[in-house]
């Protein structure tokens, strides 16, 4: 029971010492203070830690020249990474466009190489001279077959044998 009511008197003395302690209850302090020495000794070694405390962390703040240093190297990395990004923003477009070129070279030199190939084994273009005809790829005697209208005379004659 003793540590209980140590911690709330601790917390009673910290709650004076950064003054936000109620006027009527400042006054009950003040009396149990004058009262009770154990208290009042409790509150001095309170003080004199928070005066430590204080003490360590303003040696620990930065002087004027300095604050202005750290400020200083924080604009040229914000810079310096403003710069780096814009450079990644401009290498990603560009590879991107270089591989659309890529791609569309590929497609059109794969397209240009099948362009100048038969379309099926043994298939034959029909010819551009003046017989107007097409070689079979089955079998027969390799002759053009006369392609002319239909019931147009064709100029050549009739195969021997029929």
């Amino acid at each position: 029971m003793q540590a209980e009511s140590n911690y709330d008197d601790v917390e009673l003395l910290e709650t004076h010492l950064d003054g936000a302690l109620p006027p009527a209850d400042a006054e009950a302090l003040g009396r149990r203070l004058a009262a009770e020495p154990e208290l009042a000794a409790e509150l001095e070694r309170l003080r004199s830690q928070r005066a430590v405390r204080q003490a360590a962390w303003s040696s620990m703040e930065p002087g004027p020249a300095e604050a202005e240093a750290l400020v200083s190297s924080s604009i040229v990395a914000a810079a310096r990474e403003e710069r780096w990004a814009t450079g990644a923003r401009f290498a990603r477009r560009a590879t991107v466009a270089a591989a659309v070129l890529l791609f569309a070279f590929a497609v059109g030199w794969m397209a240009r190489g099948r362009a100048g190939r038969p379309a099926a084994p043994g298939v034959q273009p029909a010819s551009t001279g003046g017989d107007h005809g097409f070689v079979s790829s089955g079998g027969g005697d390799g002759r053009p077959f006369p392609a002319s209208p239909r019931g147009a005379p064709t100029s050549q004659p009739a195969a021997p044998g029929r």
